[in-house]
């Protein structure tokens, strides 16, 4: 009968503290004070998944009852190290807290705790998902972590120390597990694969690293699955059995994008979702190429924060030209929310699609940000004298009336009486009434710098070089508000607000001196104009 077949992050499990990859600090830590045997009563491990915990959980519970340790790693050799690898060494306990987080199984894990081991120095309890407990169990945990017996060492393991009581954490000793970097991963990954007899090749052992986010034991059985069928395992064959959408489909997109070519967009998520690409993982990769767009555009050295092979670093420093900040962040903000609705409905191409749209059209996305984006725009326009491009409204279709109707006459309104500007008086109080708009309004007391205002009758007329001042107080209700009550707080009268038309009053100047001078001719009479 052939032997039973052991996943490989079991059968390479690592045995010693110097087979633990990327957790040098913590490893070297525990070998110095079983080698002092200064041991804690109590340890806690916390870190994300794959990262060593329990590993080294088992490892030091062997190395501190080992009967010939070596350089404070377990020999592996004696019979408690191999009776608490096969399981037959009773006085190491591992339990896992997610399936039995009552206190009754904490009650009797404490009245079994104060009895001496059987065949090992010490009893050691490794408890895994340790923040599962309910809270009357971490109450009945906490009084043995209290007084503990001699003979008793606890390893408590989470992935969410946020959620383990205070008050079990300072009776514990805290390691810190951090995530495995992607060359590290792929390295140890190149040395299973010549034990194995199978060819890895580079890249697939980064894309691996890469996909296994600081896991050891995700990279193992991902390569596992790899090696399924296959005795050569290429970056394609990875991204195959990962599910990855692949390089392709996220350049193709994010040239669409930058094109704003809306049928290549659509065209590029459609193949995608022709070849099984799964749509939300299509999503996050657009938001990690972004991201890391992003990167190169803020970093000077985005190699040190960028996990990505040399070709995959010069396509972003292109492409980092290509958008500006502000668009990147709000693309980023829009794959943010288009990857938390797709948990939540089947429609995932739709979701995807709607938010390409979105990124090529940006009038299209109606969220706060977009719209507060907008909007700091036309303000900084308006400030500049800048022309705001203003979108035409689509017009109707129009329908053919059945009968020819007799067209309407327009009702004639009655024009507007204008203030006269050739009559009107320079105000000596616009300096002041300038200094109370600042105070109200500083971006219209800005745009009014060098200005002048004069008076003519109920009118206070502006005489400005800004061209664009009509248009802020005619569409403008708040700015047209501002310079209102500052007039009247000046000069203790309300005014209407309006233009002066300074070509207006040197013209009625100009046209008064004409006549005068041509009423003198035909008198005969001599002027003289110095």
């Amino acid at each position: 009968m052939p032997a039973m077949y052991q996943a490989l992050y079991r059968k390479y499990r690592p045995r010693t503290f110097n087979d633990v990859v990327g957790q040098d600090a913590i490893t070297t830590t525990l070998k110095n004070e079983i080698i002092s045997g200064k041991t804690s009563h109590a340890y806690l491990f916390t870190g994300s998944r794959g990262t060593g915990k329990t590993t080294c959980s088992k490892i030091f519970a062997k190395a501190v009852n080992c009967l010939h340790p070596v350089n404070g790693n377990p020999c592996g050799e004696c019979e408690i190290c191999r009776g608490i690898d096969d399981g037959t060494v009773l006085d190491v306990v591992e339990m896992d807290a997610a399936s039995n987080n009552g206190v009754d199984y904490i009650r009797d894990l404490r009245e079994e705790a104060y009895y001496a081991p059987v065949r090992a120095k010490y009893r050691v309890y490794i408890i895994d998902e340790m923040h599962m407990l309910s809270a009357s169990a971490f109450n009945a945990l906490l009084k043995i972590l209290e007084e503990p017996p001699e003979h008793v060492k606890f390893i408590l393991a989470t992935t969410e120390v946020h959620k383990i009581a205070p008050t079990i954490m300072s009776r514990c000793q805290r390691f810190d597990f951090k995530r495995i970097d992607s060359k590290s991963v792929a390295e140890y990954l190149k040395k299973i694969a010549q034990k194995e007899q199978v060819e890895l090749d580079d890249d697939a052992a980064c894309l691996i690293g890469r996909c296994a986010d600081g896991g050891m034991r995700d990279a193992m059985s991902l390569l596992d699955l790899c090696l399924s069928g296959n005795s050569h395992v290429t970056a394609d064959v990875v991204r195959e059995r990962a599910g990855l959408s692949g390089n392709t489909f996220v350049q193709k997109i994010v040239e669409a994008v930058y094109q704003k070519d809306t049928q290549a967009a659509l065209g590029a998520v459609n193949e995608a979702y022709a070849m099984s690409v799964d749509m939300q993982r299509l999503c996050a990769d657009l938001m990690t190429n972004f991201r890391n767009v992003m990167v190169c555009r803020l970093s000077k050295n985005p190699e040190t924060l960028i996990d990505c092979m040399p070709d995959e670093l010069r396509y972003l420093q292109e492409t980092k030209e290509k958008f500006s900040l502000e668009r990147i962040l709000r693309i980023l903000s829009l794959l943010t929310q288009t990857g938390n609705r797709m948990t939540q409905t089947e429609y995932k191409k739709a979701e995807l699609e709607m938010a390409v749209m979105k990124m090529i059209h940006e009038e299209l996305d109606t969220s706060a940000e977009a719209l507060l984006c907008r909007i700091e725009q036309l303000e900084r326009r308006l400030l500049t004298g800048e022309a705001v491009p203003v979108s035409r409204p689509t017009e109707e279709r129009k329908t053919m009336p059945s009968e020819p109707q007799k067209p309407q006459e327009p009702v004639r309104q009655p024009p507007r009486q204008m203030p006269d500007s050739a009559g009107a008086r320079k105000s000596s109080d616009w300096e002041d009434i300038l200094d109370r708009l600042a105070q109200l309004n500083k971006p219209l007391a800005a745009a009014l710098k060098n200005s002048a205002m004069y008076i003519s009758g109920n009118y206070a007329l502006i005489d400005t070089q800004n061209t664009l001042f009509a248009k802020i107080i005619n569409e403008n209700a708040e700015a047209r508000t501002s310079l209102k009550r500052a007039i009247a707080e000046i000069t203790g009268k309300t005014y209407s607000i309006g233009p002066y038309k300074r070509a207006v009053a040197e013209k009625k100047e100009e046209d008064g001196l004409s006549v005068l001078r041509r009423q003198a001719e035909k008198m005969d009479i001599t002027i003289n104009e110095g």
